[in-house]
């Protein structure tokens, strides 16, 4: 009996589930038409916005498009006058910056060769004072050279002069000396002539011998005394 009344239960469910099946595809449709009336509404929409902004800007991009090459070409030209002015400016300059290093070189130069010419100048007044101031000085140490060796010689022809009397008066008390003593000499040798004489004459006489003889002994003793 249960049974029989869940069946007729769930059939009833069925049938009431069924009918909401089909009222929601009813709805559900309608959903979709609304939606594609939406859709073509906003393409309409769509349509009319790109007729007011879209065209006009894909329009305005190609102009700005060309312009952009346009203003590539002028910049083109534009850099390779800039570089041109440029190279003729560098060119420019670098003779200015020569002309102006080759002027100053030449002043450096010039001032240079008076700078030389100064010192030079310089160099050989300093120089010739010099040497006047070492003639000086020469002339006085010559001078002063001179002076000391003309004292010198006079003191030494002096004391030459002095040794030269001394040995003189030597000399002369030497030779006088030995005057004397050769004149003793001869004295002697006369004496001894004239006994050798006496004797040659009287070599036979023993009284004249022994004379001699006896003057002999007594000649060693005088010239002790003497």
């Amino acid at each position: 009996m249960d049974n029989k009344i869940l069946t007729e239960e769930t059939k009833e469910t069925e049938k009431e589930a069924g009918k909401e099946v089909e009222n929601g595809v009813s709805a559900s449709d309608e959903a979709i038409k609304a939606v594609e009336a939406m859709k073509a509404a906003a393409s309409a929409q769509q349509a009319e916005e790109d007729a007011v902004y879209i065209e006009p800007g894909m329009a305005w991009r190609k102009t700005l498009k060309s312009l952009e090459e346009e203003i590539e070409k002028e910049l083109g030209k534009a850099n390779a006058v800039v570089a041109d002015v440029i190279a003729k400016e560098k060119a420019k300059c670098k003779d200015a910056v020569a002309k102006e290093f080759a002027e100053k070189e030449a002043d450096m130069s010039k001032a240079h060769e008076e700078e030389t010419k100064k010192l030079t100048a310089e160099k050989e007044e300093a120089e010739k004072k010099l040497e006047e101031q070492h003639a000086q000085e020469l002339k006085e140490l010559t001078e002063k050279y001179e002076a000391e060796l003309k004292d010198s010689k006079e003191a030494h022809e002096a004391e030459l002069e002095k040794m030269k009397n001394l040995y003189d008066e030597q000399l002369a008390e030497v030779q006088e000396a030995f005057r004397e003593k050769t004149a003793g000499f001869r004295k002697e040798i006369d004496h001894y002539k004239e006994q050798i004489e006496v004797l040659m004459l009287h070599i036979d006489d023993p009284f004249v011998l022994q004379e001699i003889q006896m003057k002999q002994s007594q000649q060693p003793q005088e010239k002790e005394t003497e």
